[in-house]
């Protein structure tokens, strides 16, 4: 498939299972975008660095308008593919 065919979509992950969606996504050979951010917490009174979600709950997933979307759906982790109407939002 030609990369000008591909989109990016939003993906909606259950609560706090981006991460699990995003592993299980890219396992099954789907192209992903996580963006992560590393902020210093205060864990136990000591400062740590954490890395988090940008976006906590979404992800992105590059796909094409003709690719089969039932295994994206079926993946643990995933809720849903953030759309308008009827169809998905590129």
């Amino acid at each position: 498939m030609d990369r000008h065919d591909e989109s990016w979509y939003l993906v909606q992950c259950r609560v706090r299972q981006d991460e699990r969606a995003e592993e299980n996504l890219t396992r099954q050979g789907y192209e992903c975008l996580r963006p992560t951010i590393t902020r210093e917490r205060l864990l136990r009174g000591r400062r740590q660095s954490v890395v988090e979600s940008l976006f906590p709950g979404y992800l992105f997933i590059r796909l094409g308008a003709e690719a089969d979307w039932g295994p994206l759906r079926s993946t643990r982790g995933v809720l849903r593919v953030v759309g308008f109407g009827e169809g998905a939002v590129a």
